[in-house]
């Protein structure tokens, strides 16, 4: 009996993490942060868009290891980020993320749509950024989009 107990909660402990695994994806660790890729991105996605963040110096701005998610839908990448309680509903971190995924569009992904996903832990998502809403917006600003060639 306790024999079978044991198989159970090895078994158990086993699909919890299968199952984890699943939902997060396949993951890739760099220095403070990890960046785990599944639902159509693939691993040169998710070693560009962590490539990318630490050259912005993301392995360096905190102790505490920071978790981002990559994902395609059709022409379109979603980037998921473990945020904040408060980051949802405060307009400048909201404004920031849009900026983000602007320039991860940009910048990362050759100027394929970037949905963002604002989320809380296991990346359940808390808040979605449209590329479509915020582009239009951010192109005003700039008056133009952001071509590639000029930050190369």
């Amino acid at each position: 009996m306790k024999r079978m107990i044991a198989i159970l909660l090895i078994l158990g402990c086993l699909l919890g993490v299968s199952c984890n695994r699943l939902s997060h994806g396949e993951k890739i660790k760099f220095e403070g942060f990890d960046v785990y890729y599944g639902k159509g991105a693939t691993k040169g996605d998710a070693q560009k868009l962590g490539d990318y963040f630490v050259g912005l110096g993301l392995n360096e701005a905190s102790s505490d290891r920071k978790s981002m998610q990559v994902q395609k839908s059709g022409d379109t990448y979603v980037v998921k980020f473990i945020v904040s309680d408060d980051a949802e509903i405060d307009p400048q971190k909201v404004e920031s993320f849009e900026f983000i995924g602007y320039m991860l569009s940009a910048l990362v992904f050759n100027e394929t749509p970037v949905d963002v996903h604002l989320c809380g832990d296991g990346f359940q998502t808390r808040k979605e950024l449209r590329f479509a809403e915020y582009s239009a917006k951010l192109d005003e600003l700039f008056e133009c989009p952001v071509p590639k060639s000029d930050f190369e």
